[in-house]
């Protein structure tokens, strides 16, 4: 429970206003509609991944209740209060694993970030840097972004927003592999009630994984 404790304060959520609501079983909680892009330099070297995250209406309602003025919003507060979420999120890798050759890459920490409403979904935008960066013509390259314990469901809703930046990525393809969770799996995140901790082997079932190939 201390683990996911940290993950909640890294969205900036009491977990007692969700418990409010109500009792609810199964993960996860939370949904976030995800949009990646990988960074190319002049070189065509991958330096790192534009993440944009999209929550949910009810998370959201509970996320900026502190930033709401009598004129609306906030936006000075959502982006301090995103400042904070990522600074807490960089234990975790920023929920980002990316992979060369089969190895998992060192991050950098994120300077580069924003948050904003839209409609009436929360979004926060942000650039994960790589320590080094990636010849995807050299090594494989794949990259997934999910909540180890699946407290909260991170995927595209739409799969062209797993996607790159054609000008800049000359030969380079994005494919999105479907995520293909066993059996046992579904079972336990059916299972779990709120104030349950998953195994931090769970999310990375459910994740969805973006594989970059040049010719």
């Amino acid at each position: 429970m201390r683990r996911m404790t940290q993950y909640w304060g890294a969205l900036g959520l009491a977990l007692g206003l969700l418990f409010a609501a109500g009792p609810a079983l199964a993960h996860p909680h939370v949904w976030v509609d995800l949009e990646t892009k990988p960074v190319f330099d002049a070189d065509g070297n991958v330096t790192g991944l534009e993440i944009a995250w999209i929550f949910d209406p009810f998370y959201t309602v509970f996320a900026i209740e502190e930033q709401r003025t009598e004129d609306g919003v906030d936006q000075d507060g959502l982006v301090k209060m995103v400042a904070g979420n990522l600074q807490r999120l960089k234990p975790y890798n920023y929920f980002t694993d990316v992979r060369a050759g089969g190895a998992k890459l060192p991050l950098g920490t994120v300077e580069t970030f924003n948050a904003g409403l839209l409609k009436d979904k929360l979004w926060m935008q942000f650039v994960v840097m790589f320590e080094t960066p990636v010849d995807p013509r050299e090594t494989g390259l794949s990259y997934a972004v999910y909540d180890p314990t699946y407290y909260i469901d991170i995927s595209y809703q739409d799969r062209q927003k797993a996607n790159l930046n054609d000008a800049s990525a000359p030969g380079c393809e994005a494919s999105l592999e479907e995520a293909s969770p066993t059996f046992e799996a579904i079972t336990l995140a059916q299972s779990l009630d709120q104030s349950a901790t998953g195994p931090e082997t769970l999310g990375e079932m459910f994740a969805e994984r973006v594989r970059i190939e040049c010719n």
